[in-house]
């Protein structure tokens, strides 16, 4: 089918876990640097703490790095595309998962625009040609993927409108896919 929509998170989204991965590692790298010697040169234990202080700064300057990257990889992997048929979700980039949604099963569509999204499309230049961003979540009637969220995407309220069309469209082509069994009585 075409390809009518498509878009992936801004790494905004991420903005908190990128400050305190570089929080770790800066503080990791000072630790390597010797910015913490002066504050244990008057303790008693000393010796024992100073010889452990590199392993230390280079375990956390490791492990804020490779979080770093691995929270900017996870978003730079993530796609959305919506198609009159389907939703497809795509994302992580070491198992390769994917998530579809037929169109005729979706049940609701949600927009929402929080505060911090607000105020970061002020912030953010492509913001003005893109579109406000903010979050669609999609509920299912499947129970396998009942519940699907398009974060951090710009235009939400286009994209819910984009799919509401294409839910109508697919249910008037191909019904609910639930059996109807009438009144019970």
């Amino acid at each position: 089918m075409k390809q009518t929509w498509y878009g992936r998170p801004t790494h905004w989204t991420r903005a908190g876990h990128y400050i305190g991965c570089l929080i770790v590692s800066a503080l990791g790298m000072a630790i390597l640097l010797g910015a913490f010697n002066p504050l244990f040169e008057p303790l008693p234990f000393t010796a024992a703490v100073v010889g452990y202080l590199p392993w230390l700064g280079w375990a956390l300057f490791v492990i804020g790095f490779v979080l770093l990257l691995h929270f900017g990889i996870n978003v730079w992997f993530t796609r959305y595309e919506v198609t009159p048929d389907y939703i497809r979700l795509r994302r992580n980039y070491l198992l390769g998962r994917r998530d579809v949604i037929r169109m005729n099963r979706v049940k609701d569509v949600q927009a929402s625009v929080p505060l911090h999204y607000r105020l970061l499309s002020l912030l953010m230049p492509s913001a003005k040609r893109n579109g406000r961003l903010g979050s669609v979540r999609i509920i299912s009637l499947d129970h396998t993927d009942s519940e699907l969220t398009m974060a951090g995407i710009h235009d939400p309220m286009g994209v819910k409108e984009l799919l509401l069309v294409h839910q109508q469209t697919a249910v008037d082509r191909y019904g609910t896919g639930l059996i109807d069994v009438g009144p019970r009585g």
